[in-house]
C-alpha cells in the first residue's frame, strides 16, 4: 500500500521539517489537493501548533462542503487569498499541479513539492513494474477424471468462467461480468431447476491450478467460458483441462469466439456466436433432455467439422435471418461449421435483470464512480452501435444495429439495485447513450417521476451532445453527473483514418455544452492512432488541460489514454500494416495496455526543439505506466536512458524512426523496444511543449516572415 511505503514516509519526514520552518516564520499555508493524500498527511504529519489556512481544489463539491474541517477554494482564487506558500499534496499529479501553478505567475508564493525524482522512480517500480509471468502459473499434478454420475441429478449444473488476463491481470479494471450475469438470469428464468455458478478468475486473480481445483469440486454438466482475445490463451488452457478431466459439455462465447470461431472450435464442443441468451438456452434445453446430438442444428453456433468435407455453413442463409458477416468468414475454413445465423433478440426487455448475487460481494468490483467517487453498478440500456470506427469490434458483434430497452424497465432495474444493495450510482455501458433523443428524455422523466436520488454517467459521441444539447438540463436534474466522450485523437488526419465521423470541433463544442449544463465532461482517448503527429499530441494535451482546468471531475484516462490496438477482424487490423508497424506476437497482446502499433505518421515525423529545456523523463514515465501493464524494472531503466540519449540527438533533421535506429545501436535494443521507447519519449516531450513537428515549425517560420514583411509582427 502506498501509504505504508518508504516513499510516503520520506515525504512525511520532509513535511515535518517544513512545518517546523513554517511555525518559526509564521507562514500562511495552503494545501493543494482535497483527496486521500491530504487526509493522510493531516493525520500523519506533526501539525501541532500549526495549521494550514485553506485547501485548494477544483472540485465544486469540496468547495461547497469543505474538506477535513478546512475551507476549500478554487485555483482561480489563489491570488485573492493572502498565503505565503502552497504545499502540493499529491503523488500522482504533483508535477501537473506544479506546472499549473507556475503558469499562474504566483510570483510571491512559494510552491512546494516534496516528492523527488528518486521517490517517483522508486514508487513507479514498486507500483507498475510487471512482476507477473505472461503465462499464468500452473502446477504439474496428476488429475482424476470426474465422470458423469449414473445417479439422476435433479438439477443441471452449469459453471460459467470469466478467465483472467495472461498479461497484467491484477491491473485491469475490476468490472462485473455483466454478460454472464444477464445470461445466467435468462437461463435461470427459463429453467428454474438449473443451477448456475460463476467463477471470475479475473477479479480473484486466480492462476490455472486454482481454477482447475474449483472445476473439480463438482460434477458440472455444462461449462461455459466467455472471453476476449486477450483472455483466449487462458481460456484455451482451461478448455484442454476440462476436456481431459471432465465429461462436461464445453461451450465458448463472447467477442473472440464470435469474430474468430476458427480458434474457438479447436478447444470446445460448441462456440456461441454473437448474442448468447437464446442460443445458450437452446443448448441447455437439449442437454436437459439428453438430446445433445441435436445441438448441431441450433442457429448461431460454430463447431469443429469432424471429417465432413463440405460448406463452412449449413444450408442457405435466407433473407429473414441476420446476414453473414463477410469479415468473419474471410478467414473461415472447411475444418469447422457455422450454422445459420440467429436473429438478434427483438425485445431486450425479455431478458431478466442480471443475477448480481452470482458475482459475490459487489464491493470487490469497486470501480469508482466518475465525478462523485464511491461504488457504482453497470447498467445496459441498449445493445449495438450504428457507427463504423475501424478500431472497434462493435460492428462485428452487432452489425451496426441498435436495440433499446424501455426506460421504465431500465429504471425498474435501478430501483431493484438500490433496494437490494443500497447502491444509487450507475454507469451506463451503452455505446451511445444520447443517440436517441426520445429515449434519454423518457429515461430522465421516469427517474424523476419516481423521485429516485441517483447519480449516473454514460458514454456518448460529441455530436450527440451538441445535437441534443437541449436535453442536458433535464439529464442534470435526473442525476446525470458526467458524460464520457471518446475523443480518440486530436489530429484531423487520425480521426479520418479511424473513421470516427467527428473531429476536434465537435469535441470542443460538446465539452462547452456539458460544462454549461453542470455535467462533467469525461474523456476516453488513445495514443499511437494512425495519422497522429508530434504536434497533434501537443494540441490534444492543450485541449485536455483546458477542459481539466474547468472540470470538477476526474478526467477519465486523460493522462495518456489507451494504446491503439488492431483487434482481430476489425478494419484496423486489415489496414494496420499499411498505416504503421504492428508488434503483436501472441493473442494475450491484444490489450490496450501494451503498445502493439506505432503509426508511420509518427515514425516519419521530424521533431524540432521549441526551446533548450525539457521536463524530467521520470515525470512522463509515471503517466505512461498508469496506462501500460507489461513493463519490467529493466524496461523502466532503459526508457530513462533512451529518453536522455534522445534529447541530445534531436536536431530538427532526423525522423523519429531514424532516431530510433541510432538508439537501437547505442543501447543494443530490439527493433520493438527502440521504437517503443523513442516514440513514447517523443509523445512525452510533445505533451509538455518541448518539441513540435518540423512541418509545423516551417509553417510557423513562414507565418513569422509574412508578418514581418507586412509590419504586423511584434
Amino acid at each position: 500500500m502506498f501509504y505504508e511505503s518508504q516513499v510516503y514516509k520520506n515525504y512525511i519526514s520532509r513535511l515535518n521539517k517544513k512545518i517546523a520552518e513554517w511555525k518559526s516564520h509564521n507562514i500562511k499555508l495552503a494545501i493543494y489537493g482535497a483527496g486521500e493524500h491530504t487526509d493522510m498527511i493531516l493525520k500523519n504529519a506533526s501539525w501541532s501548533g500549526f495549521a494550514a489556512d485553506c485547501i485548494i481544489d477544483r472540485s465544486v463539491l469540496r468547495q461547497k462542503d469543505g474538506f477535513c474541517g478546512f475551507k476549500v477554494i478554487p485555483p482561480a482564487e489563489i491570488k485573492k487569498t493572502k498565503i505565503d506558500a502552497i504545499l502540493i499534496s499529491s503523488f500522482t499529479y504533483q508535477e501537473e499541479i506544479y506546472s499549473e501553478l507556475l503558469n499562474m505567475n504566483l510570483n510571491d508564493i512559494d510552491i512546494i513539492r516534496l516528492y523527488t525524482d528518486e521517490d517517483i522512480l522508486k514508487s513507479i517500480k514498486e507500483r507498475y513494474a510487471c512482476k507477473e509471468s505472461e503465462v499464468r502459473s500452473q502446477k504439474s499434478e496428476a488429475r482424476i477424471k470426474n465422470p458423469k454420475s449414473q445417479i439422476p441429478n435433479p438439477k443441471l449444473e452449469i459453471l460459467l468462467i470469466h478467465p483472467p488476463f495472461a498479461l497484467g491481470n491484477q491491473r485491469h479494471k475490476k468490472i462485473l461480468p455483466m454478460n454472464m450475469l444477464y445470461l445466467s438470469a435468462y437461463v435461470m428464468d427459463k429453467f428454474p431447476d438449473v443451477n448456475v455458478e460463476i467463477m471470475d478468475g479475473q477479479i480473484k486473480n486466480l492462476c490455472l491450478d486454482e481454477m482447475y481445483q474449483r472445476i473439480m469440486e463438482k460434477r458440472w454438466d455444462i461449462i461455459g467460458i466467455g472471453y476476449w482475445t486477450a483472455q483466449s490463451p487462458i481460456a484455451f488452457k482451461l478448455s484442454e483441462f476440462i476436456r481431459n478431466n471432465t465429461n462436461a459439455l464445453l461451450i465458448h462465447g463472447g467477442v473472440h469466439p464470435t469474430v474468430c470461431p476458427e480458434d474457438a472450435v479447436k478447444y470446445c464442443d460448441y462456440a456461441v456466436m454473437y448474442e448468447g441468451e437464446e442460443t445458450f438456452c437452446e443448448i441447455v434445453k437439449l442437454a436437459k433432455e439428453d438430446k445433445q446430438e441435436q445441438i448441431r442444428e441450433i442457429k448461431g453456433i460454430a463447431y469443429k467439422n469432424k471429417g465432413v468435407k463440405g460448406s463452412r455453413s449449413q444450408g442457405v442463409n435466407d433473407s429473414s435471418e441476420k446476414p453473414l458477416n463477410p469479415r468473419i468468414f474471410e478467414s473461415s475454413n472447411p475444418a469447422f461449421v457455422i450454422t445459420h445465423p440467429r436473429s438478434y433478440i427483438k425485445d431486450l426487455d425479455t431478458i431478466p435483470f442480471p443475477r448480481w448475487e452470482l458475482a459475490g460481494d459487489l464491493k470487490q468490483y469497486n470501480s469508482p464512480m466518475h465525478v462523485t467517487g464511491g461504488l457504482r453498478l453497470p447498467i445496459i440500456g441498449s445493445r449495438g452501435c450504428p457507427y463504423s470506427c475501424t478500431f472497434c469490434s462493435s460492428p462485428l458483434m452487432w452489425d451496426r444495429k441498435v436495440r433499446w430497452r424501455k426506460p421504465v424497465k431500465i429504471v425498474d432495474e435501478m430501483e431493484e439495485a438500490i433496494k437490494r444493495f443500497n447502491i444509487n450510482q450507475f454507469h451506463f455501458w451503452d455505446d451511445n447513450l444520447m443517440m436517441k433523443r426520445s429515449h434519454i428524455i423518457e429515461l430522465c422523466n421516469e427517474i424523476m417521476r419516481r423521485g429516485l436520488k441517483v447519480n449516473w454517467c454514460g458514454l456518448t459521441r460529441a455530436s450527440h451532445v451538441t445535437k441534443h444539447k437541449d436535453t442536458l438540463p433535464l439529464m442534470k436534474e435526473a442525476g446525470c453527473v458526467g458524460m464520457e466522450i471518446g475523443i480518440e485523437s486530436f489530429t484531423e488526419d487520425s480521426t479520418e483514418l479511424v473513421r470516427k465521423g467527428e473531429g476536434t470541433g465537435e469535441m470542443t463544442e460538446a465539452s462547452m455544452e456539458l460544462e454549461r449544463a453542470g455535467i462533467a465532461p469525461l474523456y476516453t482517448h488513445m495514443f499511437f492512432n494512425p495519422g497522429e503527429t508530434i504536434t497533434g499530441y501537443y494540441q490534444k494535451q492543450m485541449f485536455l488541460n483546458e477542459v481539466n482546468s474547468k472540470n470538477t471531475a476526474f478526467l477519465a484516462d486523460s493522462r495518456l489514454g489507451q494504446a491503439s490496438t488492431p483487434h482481430r477482424k476489425t478494419d484496423f487490423e486489415r489496414e494496420a500494416k499499411d498505416l504503421g508497424e504492428v508488434f503483436i506476437d501472441d493473442l494475450s497482446n491484444y490489450i490496450h495496455q501494451r503498445i502493439n502499433f506505432i503509426p508511420h505518421s509518427l515514425l516519419n515525423d521530424v521533431p524540432v526543439k521549441v526551446n533548450g529545456n525539457r521536463g524530467s523523463p521520470i515525470k512522463f514515465l509515471e503517466v505512461a505506466l498508469q496506462a501500460l501493464f507489461d513493463w519490467t524494472e529493466d524496461m523502466i531503466d532503459t526508457y530513462i536512458q533512451t529518453s536522455n540519449l534522445l534529447w541530445d540527438r534531436i536536431d530538427g533533421k532526423k525522423s523519429v524512426k531514424e532516431l530510433s535506429g541510432e538508439i537501437k545501436g547505442l543501447l543494443k535494443l530490439s527493433d520493438y523496444h527502440s521504437k517503443m521507447f523513442v516514440s513514447l519519449s517523443i509523445v512525452g516531450l510533445a505533451r509538455e511543449g518541448a518539441i513540435i513537428s518540423s512541418a509545423t515549425d516551417l509553417h510557423r517560420q513562414k507565418n513569422k516572415k509574412i508578418k514581418e514583411k507586412s509590419g504586423n509582427y511584434s
